[in-house]
C-alpha cells in the first residue's frame, strides 16, 4: 500500500463527491433555498398530479414498479421496469436535489413537473438547472406535455442559473467537484516537490 496514490485517489474522490449526478449521466437539478410554502407547494403538486395523470402509463413508484405516488405534499415516480432509473421526488429535502434520468421515457414528466414548479416558486426560492440546454430542445418533450395538460406556453425554467448547460458549459456541481479534485492534486504535487 505504500505507493498507493493516495492524493490523486482523494482529488477523484472529490470530484464524485461535489458532483455526484452531473458526471456520467442526463440529470435535471432543483435546490430549495429555504423551506417551501406549504400551501404553494399544495397547489403545486396538485398541478404536477395532472402531468401525472397525463402520461400514467410510463410511470411507476420510486422503484419502478407499482403506481407513482402522488400525494398533497409529496410526489414520488420513476419510469417502468426498464425505463426506470432514478426515482425523482419532489419537494425533496431543503438544498440540492437531483434526478438523473438517463433521458428516458419518464424524462419528459420530470421536466414538465419542474416547469410546473417554476410555475409556482421564483429562482430565489426555488433554482433549476439542467445537463439538458432548453435552447437546443432537451427539454421538448417535457415542454410538449406541459402544454398539452394546461393549454400554455412553458417558458424556460433555469432562466438565468441554467446551471452551464445551456451555453454547452459545464455543470455547476461538476465545476465543483473537478476544481475540488484539482486543488487537493496540486497541493500533493507541491508537498511532494518539497520534501522528495
Amino acid at each position: 500500500m505504500k505507493h498507493f496514490l493516495w492524493p490523486p485517489f482523494l482529488a477523484m474522490f472529490g470530484v464524485f463527491l461535489f458532483a455526484p449526478a452531473g458526471w456520467g449521466g442526463y440529470t435535471h437539478y432543483f435546490t430549495w433555498h429555504g423551506k417551501p410554502d406549504q400551501a404553494q407547494l399544495k397547489k403545486c403538486l396538485a398541478k404536477m398530479r395532472l402531468v401525472v395523470d397525463a402520461a400514467r402509463k410510463d410511470l411507476a413508484g420510486p422503484d419502478g414498479e407499482g403506481d407513482p405516488l402522488v400525494e398533497p405534499l409529496q410526489l414520488q415516480i420513476n419510469g417502468k421496469g426498464k425505463d426506470a432509473h432514478e426515482p425523482f421526488y419532489f419537494p425533496g429535502q431543503e438544498g440540492l436535489n437531483f434526478c438523473k434520468t438517463l433521458a428516458k421515457p419518464y424524462d419528459c414528466v420530470v421536466t414538465a413537473c419542474l416547469l410546473v414548479a417554476r410555475d409556482h416558486f421564483p429562482e430565489k426560492v426555488l433554482e433549476i438547472a439542467s445537463d439538458g440546454s432548453w435552447s437546443e430542445g432537451d427539454w421538448a418533450a417535457g415542454q410538449a406535455l406541459y402544454e398539452q395538460v394546461f393549454g400554455t406556453s412553458a417558458r424556460n425554467p433555469m432562466g438565468s442559473n441554467n446551471g452551464g448547460a445551456e451555453e454547452g458549459g459545464l455543470s455547476p456541481y461538476l465545476l465543483v467537484g473537478i476544481l475540488a479534485g484539482g486543488v487537493i492534486f496540486l497541493l500533493w504535487v507541491r508537498k511532494k516537490a518539497a520534501n522528495p
